[in-house]
């Protein structure tokens, strides 16, 4: 898949190269490139009495853009979910379905349960972040919640391992190999 991190934080400038999600089939836009003011997260908290700017100001950029990103991704998962997956999903009741239901599976994998573990993080850092920084401390503390949480992205794991076959089912059914239907390219066109 692509990186999860902006542009700005990859090094190279905003709207350069667009993502792709694991099915391949459609390009998140750059959303993580905007200003921090732009997506609604507060402005940057001035340093603490007796410490410099830089400090403070690095550890709140850095917990400002890890929340900005993790918001873009779990929106970007939202999207590809709604338009491509639930779709797919409901036309299984259909007497011509677009893709079989095991094509379905491998080429989205588990990615409703990525989007589950990472809206709970995303919410966690949102949380952490509105909250008063306490005195001395340059920006918010989230090390407990990365903690909290690592162990659950393990399901990376899952995603990583399926995703050359994800990506080759994909391709087989938009050429129209086994039961894809003529009607599933258009559907991705859309």
């Amino acid at each position: 898949g692509g990186s999860r991190r902006c542009a700005r934080a990859q090094g190279r400038a905003p709207h350069e190269k667009e993502r792709r999600c694991p099915a391949q089939s459609w390009k998140h836009p750059p959303w993580g490139c905007q200003g921090t003011e732009a997506r609604g997260l507060p402005a940057a908290r001035p340093p603490p009495a007796g410490m410099s700017g830089g400090e403070g100001g690095k550890a709140m950029s850095a917990v400002r853009e890890l929340v900005a990103t993790e918001r873009s991704y779990c929106g970007s998962l939202r999207h590809m979910l709604a338009t491509y997956h639930q779709p797919l999903r409901d036309a299984q009741y259909k007497l011509q379905p677009l893709l079989l239901e095991q094509d379905v599976d491998c080429i989205f994998g588990n990615a409703e349960d990525l989007l589950v573990i990472n809206t709970q993080l995303l919410q966690d850092l949102e949380s952490r972040l509105a909250a008063p920084v306490p005195p001395g401390e340059p920006a918010p503390r989230v090390g407990d919640i990365m903690k909290r949480t690592a162990p659950l992205l393990q399901l990376y794991e899952k995603y990583v391992r399926n995703y050359e076959r994800s990506a080759a089912r994909l391709a087989e059914c938009q050429q129209g190999k086994g039961r894809a239907t003529v009607d599933f390219a258009a559907f991705l066109e859309r």
